[in-house]
């Protein structure tokens, strides 16, 4: 009997063009997607050239990565600010499934454009094979000084507002600029919504202690986890983290394609 396939999600951010060896790099990041086999790709710092604040498609580079891919990729993406004072800064979404719906809004106050901390989230619905309907959003948020703790209110506000019991799951994927087991970190927890499946998948006591147990000294637990890239997902979903690994590390085959590095998780139906 055929195994039912996993939902696979990956998040990375770009470095909005300051990559030495840039299109290189890209190239790196597509034949991870297809080699792996990647479902859904979650982008940030996603440069394009400004333009006079009216972009260059042609250097999108959500876009560029999209054409080197194997299969056939849809893409939604938006922008926020101009980036290192000569690009268009933005998120993006890359999905092997039809996109039934696409949304992009800021949840920070600023909008900004000159203003780094105008932070817009895009997200995008789809049907995964013998999985359901999944809502995943994009994010890049600003610092904890900069506005994170409202900007993830509102996140999650939008979030669960277009959660229901028909979907399978609601995934806030992303760079939050807070690291793991920081205070901005135990305010997610604390929300009692969204949790950390890279941690339940690769460390599940941690995972169950903080965020089933509630226990006391995150930041202790989690003081040698350097990540604030993350896949959050709505405790309501009806998925199980199964599987994850971190990529684009310096050990890692496909090498450093940012100042970030990768995180992909993988899902099954936790039914």
């Amino acid at each position: 009997m055929a195994r039912r396939r996993r939902l696979k999600i990956l998040t990375l951010n770009l470095h909005c063009y300051q990559e030495e060896n840039q299109d290189a790099k890209f190239s790196q990041i597509a034949k991870a997607i297809d080699d792996l086999d990647i479902d859904v790709v979650c982008l940030q710092e996603v440069g394009e050239r400004w333009g006079y604040g009216n972009g260059d498609w042609g250097s999108n580079a959500a876009r560029i990565i999209r054409d080197q891919l194997r299969q056939h990729y849809h893409l939604h993406t938006d922008w926020s600010h101009i980036g290192f004072d000569r690009y268009r800064e933005g998120i993006a979404l890359l999905s092997r499934y039809d996109f039934l719906m696409t949304e992009a809004s800021y949840v920070s106050s600023s909008h900004d454009i000159y203003s780094i901390n105008s932070r817009k989230v895009v997200t995008a619905q789809f049907n995964v094979p013998y999985i359901g309907l999944v809502n995943v959003f994009s994010a890049h948020l600003s610092w904890p000084n900069g506005g994170f703790f409202d900007q993830f209110d509102r996140l999650r506000a939008w979030a669960n507002q277009r959660h229901a019991d028909h979907l399978a799951a609601t995934f806030l994927c992303g760079d939050f600029n807070i690291k793991a087991g920081s205070e901005g970190y135990q305010a997610v927890v604390r929300t009692g919504e969204y949790e950390d499946q890279y941690l339940a998948a690769t460390e599940r006591s941690i995972f169950e202690n903080i965020f089933r147990k509630r226990s006391a000294n995150i930041d202790r637990q989690l003081a040698e986890d350097g990540r604030i890239d993350f896949v959050f997902m709505q405790k309501r979903s009806s998925l199980e983290a199964v599987a994850a690994r971190e990529l684009f590390t310096n050990d890692d085959y496909y090498g450093r394609v940012s100042d970030h590095t990768g995180y992909c998780v993988e899902f099954e139906p936790s039914w």
